[in-house]
């Protein structure tokens, strides 16, 4: 039966899912017998390359392990192919974001060591906490909105070669990127409360996600009629 949930590289974030599944981080298990797993969970850490999403970082604003990078890729695109559902938190949720063709703002300022509200496209506001210097560039033929800051707290937004940059959109908080069949947010809930709004939203979300179609799953948690994504997006 296919009820294991992988947590590469630290277990420990599989707190915000207990219940739902058996939790391991056993890598060469998952190679080797796909089929018995159900979800990947990708966890938090060092910011994923920019080389992945073409950008150079030469003032080393994005603090970078190029191993890991390969590794977690490597896992990714194993699920994908054995059609395992992929979930993210926070450098989880931006691994996911730069394999659907996303790129990274390098570095933004007052989310690190924040509490601030996430709108979510369904009606509901969330107090989340934030730990993350980085914030996701959507590719919107592939990557659906799901949360995000209410209101913007960044002021300062850095990108491709650590040069400020102007940005007047939603600043990322959720996202489903369904041809991946992937989903992840960029607070950090295996470390609230199980009372706090923040954590019961991701407990629910993934529990969702698990027993849901991606397209169904998609449009419950946007509000939308139908999905449209663009086909020719790779």
């Amino acid at each position: 039966m296919n009820n294991k949930i992988l947590v590469p590289l630290d277990i420990n974030y599989g707190n915000a899912i207990t219940g739902l599944g058996e939790i391991t981080d056993n890598i060469v298990s998952f190679f080797k017998k796909p089929k018995d797993f159900k979800l990947v969970l990708f966890t938090g850490g060092e910011d994923v390359s920019p080389t992945w999403y073409g950008e150079t970082s030469p003032k080393r604003m994005c603090g970078s392990n190029l191993n890991r990078d390969h590794i977690e890729m490597r896992i990714f695109k194993h699920a994908v192919h054995n059609n395992i559902k992929i979930a993210g938190i926070c450098r989880g949720m931006q691994l996911i974001n730069v394999m659907a063709g996303g790129r990274m703002f390098h570095h933004v300022s007052n989310h690190a060591g924040s509490v601030h509200n996430i709108q979510v496209a369904n009606g509901k506001i969330l107090e989340v906490n934030s730990l993350h210097h980085q914030m996701c560039i959507l590719n919107h033929h592939n990557t659906v909105l799901v949360g995000w800051a209410k209101p913007s707290i960044s002021k300062i937004y850095y990108s491709d070669k650590d040069e400020q940059t102007n940005f007047n959109g939603l600043e990322a908080e959720i996202i489903i990127t369904p041809k991946q069949n992937a989903c992840g947010v960029q607070y950090h809930p295996e470390i609230m409360g199980k009372q706090t709004y923040g954590y019961k939203f991701f407990y629910e979300f993934i529990k969702n996600f698990l027993k849901t179609d991606i397209n169904k799953f998609t449009i419950n948690y946007t509000n939308k009629k139908e999905l449209k994504l663009n086909a020719n997006s790779n």
